[in-house]
């Protein structure tokens, strides 16, 4: 499976990584036939020097990390099926929402667990979180080299997945992460996770990776590839994302 960034381009050099965009999967062999979309609202600007762009994003202060004391700072995306066009956060065309994966207000709301990275993940209509998406307290910066990040998936109380972002494994990929905004993804899938799970825990990782792992410098484009394979336990899926 690959994925795809569109953004606007002054949006994605000015506003990286906390910019507007959507992000469309498609089968590798098929890219054309898109299958799922992910709808990111945030910051959106027609130049650098845009200050209108903190009245006119639909998202203007996103990239607070764990903690966001107002809605326009809140990260979130919305999992639609198949295509979807227009503009994130403000006018969609054939819009079909699956699923909504919102990052709650952890240092207003109890309980007050700023320091540990949540996402809350509800259905397209509904105010109730049926899953959630938890990781360590400790994790990024040069620690990315060696030690890999797990982000638990759990849905109605039991685990049905996890996303890793993983260590280099190689001098060449130590080197990549070094010097770019390139990542590694693990995904794993437990016996018995849904459909619109494995969606969701697909699309937390790219969420997860623009609010934790993004370097802030102009990304000219992004893409991802994700491969999967099964095993006895899990499907497990690995993301490579560069930019």
């Amino acid at each position: 499976m690959v994925a795809n960034e569109v953004s606007k381009p002054w949006t994605r050099i000015c506003c990286n990584p906390n910019h507007s965009a959507f992000v469309y999967f498609a089968p590798a062999y098929d890219q054309n036939n898109v299958i799922l979309t992910m709808e990111r609202p945030g910051c959106k600007c027609d130049g650098c020097f845009d200050v209108m762009c903190l009245f006119d994003s639909p998202k203007p202060c996103t990239g607070g990390g764990c903690y966001t004391c107002h809605d326009m700072c809140v990260e979130e995306v919305t999992l639609h099926d198949g295509m979807v066009t227009g503009e994130p956060g403000v006018e969609l065309q054939n819009a079909r929402p699956l699923a909504v994966i919102r990052q709650p207000m952890q240092c207003c709301q109890m309980p007050m667990d700023g320091c540990t990275p949540t996402l809350d993940v509800f259905p397209a209509q509904g105010e109730t979180p049926y899953a959630q998406i938890t990781g360590p307290t400790l994790f990024g910066g040069c620690s990315e080299l060696c030690c890999e990040s797990h982000f638990r998936y759990t849905s109605d109380g039991r685990e049905a997945g996890q996303v890793t972002h993983l260590t280099p494994k190689s001098p060449g990929e130590v080197f990549k992460a070094i010097c770019t905004d390139s990542d590694n993804y693990g995904i794993e899938f437990a016996p018995g996770a849904s459909e619109v799970d494995k969606a969701n825990m697909i699309a937390g990782s790219v969420l997860l990776d623009y609010m934790f792992f993004e370097n802030v410098r102009p990304a000219p484009v992004s893409y991802t590839h994700l491969r999967a394979h099964e095993t006895l336990r899990y499907l497990v899926c690995r993301l490579l994302l560069e930019k």
